[in-house]
């Protein structure tokens, strides 16, 4: 388990991110500073389970 607060923000990341988050690697094959800038961030099933985890997690990247 990697210890990440996420792209957006300053904080706890590792050099594998860029390489190895899905996450990541899809917003960066898409050209977005994160997966917020996603027109599919709602329905994206790479997300689902920190949505699901996380109740704050998609107010947050929305910016709500």
């Amino acid at each position: 388990m990697i210890n990440c607060t996420g792209c957006r923000i300053e904080g706890v990341k590792t050099i594998f991110c860029d390489p190895i988050c899905p996450i990541r690697q899809c917003a960066l094959e898409r050209e977005y500073e994160s997966c917020a800038d996603c027109a599919e961030l709602e329905t994206c099933d790479k997300v689902a389970m920190i949505f699901e985890n996380n109740a704050d997690a998609l107010k947050n990247l929305k910016g709500d």
